[in-house]
């Protein structure tokens, strides 16, 4: 896509791979707020996954993320991958698997999120992503 060739399957999977990314990491892979340096880390960084990432995790990402489009994961293929060992896709289709946490939101008892850690920490990473018009200085 970024070499205006078109999408195909192979962006959807990295898309895919984007949104598994900031899940588990909680921001976006190469994040950057300047558009030029965040194009060029997409084509040709190395993909930088903390340590906390389980090796199933990192192995996951990287053939997700993989600048390759022909060497990323196909959809069959993540379905038995062992991060995911355990998971009845079945029954996630037909929504019969309850989450294993519930993040508490803005509407719930604020003293309760008190001792959620994944909620503050993203209460505080909220300024890095809030729409902005793009400056001269990050433009392509």
């Amino acid at each position: 896509m970024l070499h205006s060739k078109g999408v195909s399957k192979a962006a959807d999977i990295y898309q895919i791979g984007a949104v598994l990314y900031e899940f588990l990491v909680g921001f976006p892979p190469y994040y950057t707020e300047n558009i030029k340096e965040l194009y060029n880390s997409i084509r040709s960084a190395k993909l930088q996954v903390p340590k906390y990432i389980s090796r199933e995790g990192k192995d996951l990402l990287n053939q997700l993320l993989s600048k390759r489009p022909d060497k990323r994961i196909t959809i069959d293929k993540l379905k038995t991958h062992d991060f995911f060992k355990g998971l009845d896709w079945e029954k996630l289709a037909k929504k019969e698997i309850k989450p294993p946490i519930h993040l508490k939101g803005d509407d719930d008892n604020m003293s309760d999120n008190d001792a959620n850690e994944e909620y503050l920490f993203m209460k505080q990473q909220e300024s890095k992503f809030k729409d902005r018009d793009y400056t001269a200085e990050n433009q392509l």
